[in-house]
C-alpha cells in the first residue's frame, strides 16, 4: 500500500522535508480509531493511514488539534486500479470528511505538496 505514494510521485521522506513515516492502521478491529494514530499526528513524519476512510473527520480533526491543520493531505481511492481517484488538500480542507466508495489511504505529511494535483489546485487557486 505504501507504493502507492510512489506511483503518484510522492516520495514517504526526502531529505530537509520528512525525515521518517509511520504506516498506520486507521480502525481497530473494534472499530474505533487507533491509538496509534492519536500518537502519530503531533509527530512531522509523513503518515500513511491504511483502513481508515470512515475516520477521516476524526483523524483531520486530531490533526488540526495538533496544529496540523496546514499539512498537505492526499486520499488516494482504488489505488493502482483503472478506477482510481486522487484527492489532494490539506488537513484542513478534509476536516468535513469526503465521499468516496471504494478502498483509500490517507497519506498526511508536506510531501504530499509535490503530487502534481496539488501543486496544480494551489497554483492555480493562489495565483490565477
Amino acid at each position: 500500500m505504501t507504493s502507492l505514494a510512489g506511483l503518484q510521485g510522492v516520495p514517504l521522506t526526502l531529505r530537509n522535508i520528512s525525515e521518517s513515516f509511520w504506516v498506520l492502521t486507521g480502525t481497530t478491529k473494534n472499530h474505533q480509531l487507533s491509538s496509534d494514530v492519536k500518537k502519530a499526528v503531533s509527530t512531522d513524519a509523513t503518515l500513511v493511514i491504511l483502513m481508515a476512510i470512515r475516520k477521516l473527520q476524526q483523524i483531520a480533526q486530531l490533526l488540526m488539534e495538533s496544529g496540523r491543520g496546514y499539512v498537505p493531505m492526499m486520499i488516494i481511492e482504488n489505488g493502482s486500479k483503472e478506477e482510481e481517484k486522487v484527492h489532494p488538500g490539506t488537513v484542513f480542507e478534509f476536516r468535513e470528511g469526503l465521499k468516496i466508495t471504494g478502498p483509500g489511504i490517507i497519506i498526511v505529511g508536506v510531501v504530499v505538496a509535490l503530487h502534481q494535483d496539488f501543486i496544480h489546485s494551489y497554483a492555480m487557486s493562489e495565483w490565477l
